[in-house]
């Protein structure tokens, strides 16, 4: 069996590797979908199409999300024959400024697709919101979301236990305004602890982003910056020099989130809103995770975990590591990729 798949590869992003080396164990050949679309032949032997981030339009030009939501849709007829696999991330592309026409193709997705992949139960609320037809419910496919043991190799990496008193907050992945590292700052300064850093490492989407983040920071000598994107070989380093993570997503666009998967297969637990990742887990008690309506809101919670944090840290020094360590062994059972390749093999592949 040939399938496509797009996008390909993500170089920020280790999601596709896994879903392609998950899928690859089924001894099923996997194509690009720009390279299937140009070849008439394997076109023609091609099945099935993946797609992933689909409706995200990657630009804030209004003239060019009109010509890339028709470029798309004229794709899209091109396989009305095939059997598509649309793969729900988010409630709605975080970066697009004009959402009407991103939220049009997921509709038209919705109604294309063979089988609609989902990460978290959430989505289903977000699909239903998408089509009024019932029969839709029949297309989704539950799939664990990838953990990421082994899948960063580090030669330094340490997973020896530290035990003093000092907590490190720390924030990874790419800087961009819907993750909220701003209000993280402005969270962490308004707090101003004793033995409590934070951390940020990612490459910034802008130069001017990361201008108003280090004006912000002002010169806050326990807030660390390392602003580049972030090799492969440092990621679990980085992470295990970390007590928490700290993800303050935008919830109003956030459904999913791989950095929480990444979290817990480096033992570590998180502070974040309760998006859909985190919905699934039935131990709730193993991070720190919370709701919020307003910014201002957002901000009082935000606060209000990290000092549960640092009296958790207090209480029990080993505490925050023994909720990472059981968060680890949930998605090593739940999350592997033999799991994965079952359900695309059993569920999708038939």
């Amino acid at each position: 069996m040939k399938i496509a798949l797009f996008p390909y590869s993500n170089k920020s992003n280790k999601y596709l590797e896994l879903i392609k080396e998950s899928i690859e164990s089924l001894d099923i050949e996997i194509n690009d979908m720009k390279t299937v679309l140009k070849n008439k032949s394997l076109f023609k032997d091609t099945e099935y199409f993946i797609l992933n981030w689909y409706e995200s339009l990657y630009t804030n030009s209004f003239p060019k999300q009109v010509l890339k939501n028709i470029y798309k849709h004229i794709e899209l007829n091109k396989l009305k024959n095939k059997k598509i696999v649309w793969v729900i991330h988010n409630k709605i592309p975080h970066d697009d400024k004009h959402k009407f026409f991103s939220k049009n193709l997921m509709k038209y997705l919705a109604k294309i697709s063979y089988k609609i992949v989902i990460h978290s139960s959430e989505s289903i609320k977000v699909i239903e919101e998408l089509s009024k037809d019932n029969s839709i419910k029949n297309k989704i496919v539950y799939v664990p979301h990838p953990n990421y043991i082994g899948a960063y190799k580090d030669e330094n990496y340490d997973e020896s236990i530290k035990c003093d008193d000092n907590i490190n907050l720390f924030f990874v992945g790419a800087i961009k305004p819907y993750k909220n590292v701003d209000l993280l700052i402005q969270a962490y300064n308004e707090l101003n602890l004793k033995n409590v850093t934070l951390s940020l490492a990612g490459k910034v989407s802008s130069l001017e982003y990361e201008n108003y983040i280090n004006n912000m920071i002002g010169g806050n000598p326990n807030i660390k910056t390392d602003f580049r994107f972030i090799d492969d070989n440092e990621i679990n380093m980085l992470i295990n020099k970390s007590d928490v993570l700290v993800l303050p997503y935008d919830i109003n666009s956030s459904l999913n989130s791989g950095t929480i998967l990444l979290a817990f297969s480096n033992k570590r637990t998180v502070i974040s809103p309760l998006i859909g990742t985190l919905k699934d887990f039935k131990e709730d008690e193993l991070f720190f995770a919370y709701n919020y309506n307003t910014k201002e809101e957002h901000l009082t919670k935000l606060k209000d975990m990290i000092t549960k944090v640092v009296e958790v840290k207090k209480d029990d020094n080993m505490k925050l590591r023994v909720m990472g360590e059981r968060c680890y062994d949930i998605i090593k059972e739940n999350n592997s990729l033999g799991t994965i390749a079952d359900i695309y093999k059993n569920e999708i592949f038939k």
